[in-house]
């Protein structure tokens, strides 16, 4: 099956039928900009940095109270790895906080470089 269509259908909708917010930091890309468009409905807040400065190549998920897990989706490598520790847990956490307040900043940048299209007028 699609891994991206199962997340999608399953993990995510489960996720938000509990009610679980995410803040994700994800590199530009077409599906980016798709996956931007549903933050709302999905209990999501997403920056988006720049792919090829920030080249993110594995997905961390820090959840729980004690989980960290690690996923890399790439073809040649379907693999993931969920840790459960405290301390790794507390730590990835204050590492994602740092990231996260630095790519709002640079998504500001992003967005005021690239600003998108305005939309046609109407007469």
């Amino acid at each position: 099956p699609n891994l991206k269509k199962w997340l999608d259908a399953t993990y995510v909708r489960k996720r938000v039928k509990n009610n679980i917010s995410a803040r994700v930091i994800a590199p530009t890309s077409k599906e980016t900009t798709s996956y931007h468009e549903h933050d709302e409905e999905s209990l999501r807040e997403t920056v988006v940095i720049q792919r090829d400065q920030y080249p993110i190549k594995v997905e961390i998920n820090i959840y729980g109270k004690n989980k960290v897990a690690f996923i890399s989706y790439q073809k040649n490598e379907l693999i993931g790895v969920i840790i459960e520790s405290a301390n790794i847990f507390h730590s990835m956490k204050t590492f994602f906080q740092l990231a996260w307040d630095q790519a709002k900043k640079l998504s500001k940048q992003l967005a005021k470089n690239h600003p998108p299209p305005s939309a046609p007028e109407v007469e």
